[in-house]
């Protein structure tokens, strides 16, 4: 029996895997496994995974036909054994000494979720942000479901260590994107007891060609099906009524921003009403409490209603720009 597990899905990363793989297995702290659930790769993936495992017991290959990353990580929370499951994205690394900080802080409160800091950082090593999440951990469990349901939580299973006993209630989604969003709603949903390491101990690698790119010119949309119809099952719909439409605002803005990116000005902006005009029937985007956005959006929702369109259009081009 391990008290760690880690659980990592892996898709055509060939090489890319060896910083991320070598980081767990050198930790400071041994008693861990390692599942690396393959989902389907068709380059040299499985035979670099199979050269670690073949010596090293600790370390568990699984193939499975290609189901997304949602579906690779409920394979590795079915055959996990440790105490507590830990996730990392295979083009993604983390410190030496992360198990035994976790592990410390475990050891004078067992919280059902631990929050972990993370840094940012691109291809070249460069570290853009550091996300603290200290202020998350003294919020209860509903405050919490408040903040993720309306994206001011993350919903990255890489940012935190669960129990394996709350974990086990819990699933991803097949989303191709945002498949995290269930997943996380139900850890925190299923949660009495949080903290935070405040300690920045996982490296998030933004990769170009990663998840943010995917889902076409309105890719929330399926992502706000999800989580409403989970909110619907468990009866409690109406009672994150007001942060469901701030995920729909935030929705319509990224929609807005990936027509610009994809389509000519003219498609664009007719596609755009499509979208605002789907959501604001359905939840009324366009009469949100402006109070409840930020100083960007709301001044992003003030030119869609005045149809500023032409200086969106810029905006956008800018902001690709950086």
């Amino acid at each position: 029996m391990f008290k760690y597990s880690f659980i990592v899905p892996v898709y055509n990363v060939g090489k890319k895997l060896k910083k991320g793989f070598e980081s767990i297995i050198n930790q400071t702290y041994d008693n861990w496994e390692l599942i690396c659930v393959d989902d389907g790769s068709t380059d040299d993936t499985a035979t670099i995974i199979k050269e670690y495992s073949k010596d090293n017991e600790k370390i568990k290959y699984v193939y499975q036909e290609n189901s997304g990353p949602g579906m690779a990580r409920n394979t590795g929370i079915k055959i996990c054994n440790g105490d507590y499951v830990c996730f990392m994205d295979a083009d993604d690394y983390i410190e030496k000494d992360y198990l035994m900080s976790v592990d410390k802080k475990m050891q004078d409160n067992e919280f059902d979720v631990l929050f972990l800091d993370l840094l940012l950082e691109k291809e070249n090593g460069k570290v853009y942000q550091n996300i603290k999440f200290e202020k998350f951990s003294q919020k209860s469990s509903d405050e919490l479901v408040k903040l993720l349901v309306s994206n001011k939580l993350p919903w990255g299973a890489y940012n935190k260590v669960v129990k394996k006993k709350i974990i086990k209630k819990c699933e991803f989604s097949k989303l191709a994107v945002g498949e995290e969003i269930l997943f996380t709603f139900d850890v925190i949903y299923n949660s009495k007891t949080f903290g935070s390491l405040n300690k920045a101990v996982y490296h998030y690698v933004h990769n170009e060609n990663g998840q943010h790119k995917k889902g076409g010119d309105d890719p929330w949309k399926p992502v706000i099906s999800v989580i409403e119809n989970h909110l619907e099952k468990l009866n409690i719909k109406e009672k994150y009524k007001k942060e469901l439409t701030d995920l729909v605002a935030k929705s319509v803005i990224i929609s807005l921003y990936r027509c610009f990116l994809l389509y000519s000005y003219n498609d664009a902006v007719k596609r755009i009403k499509e979208v605002i005009s789907f959501y604001d029937d359905r939840y009324n985007v366009l009469g949100i409490d402006s109070k409840r956005l930020s100083k960007s959006y709301r001044i992003i929702f003030s030119l869609i209603k005045h149809n500023k369109y032409l200086l969106l259009f810029c905006i956008c081009k800018f902001r690709s720009l950086k």
